[in-house]
């Protein structure tokens, strides 16, 4: 899944949250700590890769070591 994607998919879970009537409060509140932390992860896959892109040209063994973590946690469906 892409970052993309899932900022879409959030942003989908943000409006569901908004205009959920019959929804128990501890229900709203588990699924946006659920928002909140997938918004989190998604910030940290952003910054792994322009930390990737940074050592990009000094560092390329480096660089190449942070995309591939980068690209195994996408590739994990989190």
């Amino acid at each position: 899944m892409s970052a993309q994607d899932l900022a879409a998919l959030l942003r989908k879970v943000h409006d569901e949250l908004a205009n959920a009537t019959t929804l128990d409060r501890e229900s709203r509140e588990l699924l946006g700590v659920v928002a909140h932390d997938l918004e989190k992860f998604e910030s940290h896959v952003s910054t792994a890769r322009r930390l990737a892109a940074q050592f990009e040209t000094e560092h390329p063994a480096l660089a190449a070591a942070v995309r591939q973590l980068t690209d195994t946690i996408a590739k994990a469906g989190i």
